[in-house]
């Protein structure tokens, strides 16, 4: 459960992938990287995008889902929905 009292800035995803990790974490992810990064199953973030959670993460081609990095940490970490549910499951 977060304690963070307001959202998360683009300055602090920049920051967070400035030393280097960003070369292993690219700026496009397919859905078992966005997966990995979260630290979820790809299953899971597949029924998050698909119940609406994720809008404006992602992008589809060619029968392929493409996620932003930092979109989608952004919406992650400062989603109201989100937040909610993990801390219903926390309860």
């Amino acid at each position: 459960m977060s304690t963070r009292d307001k959202p998360l800035t683009t300055a602090e995803i920049d920051h967070a992938f400035a030393d280097g990790t960003g070369q292993a974490v690219p700026p496009i992810l397919g859905t078992k990287e966005a997966a990995r990064l979260l630290g979820v199953k790809p299953k899971t973030l597949d029924l998050w995008k698909n119940g609406g959670r994720l809008d404006g993460t992602y992008i589809k081609r060619g029968g392929r889902v493409f996620y932003w990095r930092d979109r989608l940490v952004a919406h992650i970490f400062n989603d109201n929905e989100m937040n909610d549910d993990q801390k219903q499951k926390a309860e």
